[in-house]
C-alpha cells in the first residue's frame, strides 16, 4: 500500500509538472509524442530478441517476445498520456473560462472529424469490449483516445512543428533500421526471400515489427518531405535516398501500389489545377492522350501470353491467391455472421481466437472493414464508414493547404485498408497507429483561412 502510494503521488506530480509546461510551452507538447511514439516502435523491436535468420522456413522460428522492452514501453506509456492529458485538460479549463458561446456556423469539419472518429472509437472499441460475443477489457485499446483527443485540441496551433518533428523522428528511425540491418542482420533483416526484385533476395524488416510496417513508414516519411521540404537541400536529398532504399528493400507490394497511385493524386493535383481551382485544359487534354495511348498499345500486347507469363512467376502466384488473404477474409465473414450486432469483441483475432480458427499467423483480419465487422458487428462497421467519409471529406478540404498531400495521405490509409487494417486502434507504438494519427493530426488542424470559412 505504501509502495502504490508512492507510485500515485509520483503520477501526480509528473502530470502536474506537465500542466505546468503546457501552461508555458504548450505548443510543443503534441508535436513530441510523435517521435515518441516512432520511439517505442524502434525500442519494441531492438529490445524483443527476435532472430530472422530462419524466418523463411517457418515464422515460429522468429522467436523473441511481440514486444520487448516492457518497462520502457510503459514509461514511454505513460509519459505520452500525461502529455494527452496535460493538453486536454489546459482546453477544458481554457474553454470554461472563456465567455464566447459556439454557434452551429461555427461547426466546422476538424468537429466533425473528431466527433466520427469518437463514434468509431466507442464503435469499435467500448461497446465490443462490453457486448461482444467475448466480452473483454483491453487497456492497450483506450491509449489511443486521449492521444486523438490531445491532437484535436491542439488543432489552432501549428502543425509544422508536428510534420517536423514527424518527419525527424522517422529519418531517425529509418537510419538506425539500416544501420542494424548491416550490425546486426539477424535482427532486422529476412533472407531468402522470393520477392518482385530478382536480384534483391532479402527484406528488410528494420526497426519495425515487420516489413509490411516499415514499408509504410517509408512512404509516410516521403509524404511529409513533401508536405514539408527541408530548408537545407543535402538534408533533403539524404531523406529521399534513405526512405526510398526502405521503400524498395521492404518489398511491400501494396506499399509499392500505393506510392504509384499517391504520386499520380499529387501530380495531378499540383499539375493539373489552375489557382482559381478549376482544371486546366492541358492537362485533361494529357490525360486524354495518355488514355488513348494506352488503348492503342494493347493492340499490339498478346494479353493472354503476357497473362501466362505472369501467372508462372512469384508475382502471378501472390495475385492469384491474394497472399492468402482470401481465406482469412472468408473466417472474418463467418465470425461477423456468428455475432452480427456487436461482434466477436476485442479478443478476435487473438492468440486464443486464431488457435481457434485455425489461422495461428492471422493477426488481424486483413481488411479494415472485415476486420470491424467481425470485432465490433455491424455497429462497428457502420461507425468505420463514417468515419472513412469524414477523412475523405477533410482531406479534400485540407488539400489547398497541404499541395495534395492531405489527398495522397489519405488515399495511402484507403489503399491500405483494402488488405490490412491501418485504422484498427490496438496500442500506441504500432506503425499504422502513426500514419493515422498524423493523418487525423492534419486533418483537423484548422488554420487561419479554415477558421475564417467556418464562421461564414
Amino acid at each position: 500500500m505504501g509502495g502504490a502510494l508512492v507510485f500515485a503521488l509520483f503520477l501526480v506530480s509528473v502530470q502536474a509538472a506537465f500542466l505546468e509546461f503546457e501552461l508555458r510551452m504548450g505548443r510543443w507538447l503534441i508535436p513530441s509524442a510523435a517521435p515518441l511514439l516512432v520511439l517505442g516502435i524502434g525500442l519494441s523491436t531492438l529490445l524483443s530478441g527476435r532472430s530472422l535468420k530462419y524466418v523463411a522456413m517457418d515464422v515460429r522460428s522468429m522467436g523473441g517476445t511481440a514486444s520487448g522492452g516492457g518497462d520502457i514501453l510503459r514509461m514511454l506509456t505513460a509519459l505520452i498520456l500525461a502529455i494527452s492529458v496535460a493538453k486536454i485538460v489546459r482546453t477544458l479549463f481554457s474553454v470554461k473560462s472563456s465567455s464566447q458561446s459556439v454557434s452551429a456556423k461555427e461547426f466546422g469539419i476538424s468537429k466533425f472529424v473528431f466527433i466520427s472518429f469518437l463514434i468509431y472509437f466507442f464503435c469499435n472499441v467500448v461497446f465490443p469490449s462490453a457486448l461482444g460475443y467475448r466480452p473483454a477489457f483491453v487497456h492497450n485499446a483506450l491509449y489511443p483516445a486521449f492521444l486523438f483527443a490531445a491532437a484535436y485540441c491542439a488543432r489552432k496551433e501549428s502543425i509544422d512543428l508536428l510534420l517536423n518533428f514527424a518527419k525527424n523522428g522517422l529519418l531517425v528511425f529509418m537510419v538506425a533500421s539500416l544501420l542494424i540491418a548491416v550490425i546486426k542482420p539477424d535482427l532486422a533483416v529476412q533472407p531468402g526471400y522470393v520477392g518482385w526484385v530478382p536480384a534483391l533476395s532479402v527484406r528488410l524488416w528494420g526497426l519495425g515489427s515487420n516489413a509490411n510496417s516499415i514499408g509504410p513508414l517509408a512512404l509516410l516519411l516521403i509524404l511529409l518531405q513533401l508536405a514539408r521540404p527541408s530548408s537545407n537541400i543535402w538534408l533533403g536529398c539524404f531523406t529521399w535516398v534513405v526512405a526510398l532504399a526502405v521503400l524498395v528493400m521492404a518489398q511491400s507490394k501494396t506499399v509499392w501500389l500505393a506510392s504509384v497511385l499517391v504520386a499520380l493524386t499529387i501530380i495531378a493535383y499540383r499539375g493539373g489545377r489552375q489557382q482559381g481551382g478549376g482544371v486546366k485544359p492541358g492537362f485533361v487534354l494529357a490525360l486524354i492522350g495518355l488514355a488513348l495511348l494506352a488503348c492503342l498499345s494493347m493492340l499490339f500486347v498478346d494479353v493472354d501470353r503476357l497473362l501466362l507469363k505472369l501467372s508462372m512467376t512469384q508475382a502471378g502466384t501472390d495475385i492469384s491467391t491474394l497472399t492468402g488473404r482470401s481465406t482469412i477474409w472468408a473466417v472474418a465473414l463467418q465470425v461477423f455472421a456468428d455475432a452480427p450486432i456487436f461482434g466477436y469483441g476485442l479478443e478476435a483475432w487473438g492468440p486464443l481466437h486464431r488457435n481457434a480458427i485455425g489461422l495461428p499467423f492471422a493477426f488481424h483480419a486483413h481488411n479494415q472493414l472485415l476486420q470491424s465487422l467481425s470485432v465490433a458487428g455491424a455497429v462497428g462497421g457502420l461507425s468505420l464508414l463514417v468515419y472513412f467519409f469524414a477523412l475523405a471529406k477533410a482531406a479534400w478540404r485540407a488539400a489547398p493547404r497541404t499541395g495534395g498531400v492531405s489527398l495522397g495521405l489519405w488515399l495511402f490509409v484507403a489503399i491500405r485498408c483494402v488488405g490490412e487494417a491501418p485504422l484498427e486502434l490496438t496500442g500506441l507504438f504500432v506503425g499504422e497507429l502513426v500514419t493515422h494519427f498524423l493523418l487525423f493530426a492534419l486533418l483537423v488542424h484548422e488554420s487561419v483561412a479554415d477558421q475564417g470559412e467556418n464562421s461564414k
